[in-house]
């Protein structure tokens, strides 16, 4: 976990007081064949009655191109199927179901319009409207109100 995910677990666990499970891993597609997908933490709002994924990225706004449109990718829905199969059915174990999944996308300010420009994000918003995009500036901002002085 680097240093940016550790802020944005930080934020998900002490700010908005969720439990976070970090570095989830999906091994196998709902076909049970190989597939692999790394969320960076499976969070748990309680109080929203709703599950999130969450993917942080730090790239600067020269690399992000290519990051952004990954990161849209993983909202079609062969990924969100394999992905939300292994939450669902394994590791919350068939608990929760009524509670809906939620993507959150914690990226650059500079890289915000970015990624909510990709096709795969606006088609999926227009679809289910289940995703958001995070600056972490503003996880930067809400923290440092929060640290001792």
């Amino acid at each position: 976990m680097d240093f940016y995910e550790q802020l944005v677990h930080y934020y998900l666990t002490v700010v908005e007081r969720f439990p976070v499970l970090p570095q989830i891993k999906v091994t196998r597609s709902t076909a049970g064949t190989p597939w692999a997908a790394k969320p960076d933490f499976l969070a748990l709002d309680f109080a929203g009655k709703r599950i999130l994924i969450v993917q942080v990225k730090t790239t600067d706004r020269r690399n992000f191109d290519q990051q952004a449109a990954g990161l849209a990718e993983t909202l079609k829905s062969e990924h969100r199927n394999n992905v939300e199969s292994c939450v669902r059915d394994e590791i919350l174990a068939k608990q929760l179901h009524f509670f809906p999944i939620h993507y959150r996308f914690y990226v650059r300010e500079a890289n915000v319009q970015a990624l909510e420009c990709k096709d795969d994000y606006v088609q999926y918003k227009k679809e289910f409207g289940t995703a958001e995009v995070v600056p972490l500036e503003l996880v930067f901002n809400v923290l440092k109100d929060r640290m001792p002085r």
